[in-house]
């Protein structure tokens, strides 16, 4: 009729020899999938057994008979063997992606270490640099200096810190203010400017006044730049030459005095020509010979009319 009936007893089911039976109306059942009108004998089919179970079957009929034969074998049964190759599979390529994940990380990281290494060299030649520098301004009798765009200092060495009678901790981070009065510190912030937008280099003659008195000094300041070659800032090197300059002046005054004497004298020496040449041309007039041989003199003058201008 409409029903299957099971022959055998079950595995999963016992005492089901010739009582189980199960509908044809149940469509996903193997035992209606193999004996369903368009079942080719012999055709595995996925469907459903009496359990509920995922299996895959095949139906063939027994000759001489109206019985069937139905063998089946549960999917996670067939497939098992397929997950734990399928797992191993997944494994070993995880394991292929890992390893190479590993050489790719280590690839990057012996390069970012080789980059580190050579970051570390620059740095440390920077450092050796700028220790080289910082002895060199810590140890100059020059004063030497350096601000940032903002014409605050960021250096201030310890000749300037004597000159200046201010310390670097009352100067770095303040502009020329703090250390001159204001009407003097904005001709050395507008040189500053200069150098700072031009980016030109500027070396001039400056009397500042100092913790000593006055100095004279010779400045040079030019830019900063990085590595892209910016301008982030400028240095200043001022150099005393108080001596030299007095020196210079007092040479001019002794030029000075020199040029005023030797105008007195020849003015003193005409003068006296002149008095000698009235004598003999009076002592002449009253018929005596002149006192005054001017010869000399007359002849020397007679040459310098004949060059001429």
């Amino acid at each position: 009729g409409d029903e299957v009936l099971y022959l055998n007893t079950l595995r999963h089911r016992s005492e089901s020899a010739l009582v189980l039976t199960e509908p044809l109306a149940r469509q996903e059942a193997l035992a209606a999938r193999v004996l369903a009108t368009d079942y080719r004998p012999g055709e595995v089919v996925e469907a459903i057994d009496y359990r509920g179970a995922r299996v895959l079957g095949l139906g063939l009929p027994v000759p001489g008979v109206e019985w069937h034969l139905v063998a089946k074998i549960d999917h996670d049964e067939v497939f098992s063997q397929a997950r734990i190759g399928v797992l191993w599979i997944a494994l070993a390529s995880l394991m292929t992606w890992l390893v190479a994940v590993a050489f790719a990380g280590l690839a990057l990281q012996r390069r970012e270490l080789h980059h580190a290494q050579r970051q570390s060299e620059a740095q440390a030649e920077k450092l050796r640099a700028l220790q080289l520098l910082e002895a060199f301004a810590q140890s100059s009798n020059d004063l030497i200096f350096a601000q940032d765009r903002a014409g605050r200092y960021t250096l201030f060495n310890p000749a300037a810190e004597r000159a200046t009678g201010k310390s670097a901790a009352e100067v770095l981070g303040r502009d020329e203010t703090a250390v001159f009065p204001l009407e003097l510190a904005q001709p050395l912030i507008a040189d500053n400017r200069r150098v700072l937008q031009e980016g030109c280099l500027l070396t001039r003659e400056e009397k500042l006044p100092m913790a000593e008195g006055e100095k004279t000094y010779l400045t040079t300041k030019g830019p900063l730049r990085d590595a892209e070659g910016q301008i982030i800032g400028m240095f200043g090197i001022c150099h005393d030459i108080t001596a030299r300059a007095a020196s210079e002046a007092a040479l001019r005054q002794s030029h000075a005095e020199l040029e005023r004497f030797n105008r007195a004298m020849i003015g003193r020496e005409l003068d006296m020509i002149a008095l000698k040449r009235r004598i003999n041309a009076l002592s002449i007039e009253l018929g005596r010979a002149p006192p005054f041989d001017l010869s000399r003199i007359d002849a020397a003058q007679a040459g310098q009319e004949g060059q001429g201008p």
